[in-house]
């Protein structure tokens, strides 16, 4: 992700079958990713009940009803058998910029273009076309992904109400 993180803020949300992917790449420079989604329609969306469902995040984000991130001191086994379960879930949208980049090797290296604008564009005109290339069932480019296990990355942000949620999830499912 370095290229992307460098030229312009791009934050992707993915679904497990690496379809119905969301951008939002308008943010220029070093931007937190928390603060991209606080401004998004996604997160108005989720807040105003628009959309069913769970995100997972890392530990950049707070923990909100409908955004899991890891706890940060996990306490029995099932705390710990979440932690895994939603790390390694995570780790398939990590493998989805993986295959991306393969796709598309120019997301590797520095964009040399002069204009920050163009380089967003190229980077949105493939993610356009990786979900097409997905949609079409072409080939992911994927013999490496062993090598894409990001670490499980652990701060102090929290939230009371998406706690109990996650402790009701925890509860329920891992336990």
């Amino acid at each position: 992700m370095d290229v992307l993180r460098q030229l312009q803020h791009l934050q992707r949300v993915q679904d497990i079958n690496y379809d119905r992917a969301k951008r939002l790449a308008h943010w220029h420079g070093s931007v937190h990713d928390s603060r991209i989604f606080d401004n998004s329609l996604l997160k108005q969306k989720f807040e105003d009940g628009d959309i069913d469902g769970l995100l997972i995040g890392d530990s950049g984000y707070p923990c909100l009803p409908y955004l899991m991130t890891p706890l940060l001191n996990p306490r029995d086994a099932a705390d710990n058998r979440y932690n895994r379960a939603l790390c390694s879930t995570r780790n398939l949208v990590e493998c989805m910029f993986g295959i991306w980049k393969r796709r598309f090797p120019c997301l590797t290296y520095t964009l040399r273009f002069k204009d920050i604008c163009t380089s967003l564009a190229v980077i949105v005109a493939t993610a356009v076309l990786h979900n097409i290339a997905v949609a079409e069932r072409e080939p992911n480019f994927n013999d490496d992904l062993d090598d894409l296990q990001p670490p499980l990355r652990i701060s102090g942000v929290q939230n009371g109400r998406g706690n109990a949620v996650r402790r009701a999830m925890i509860q329920q499912y891992f336990s």
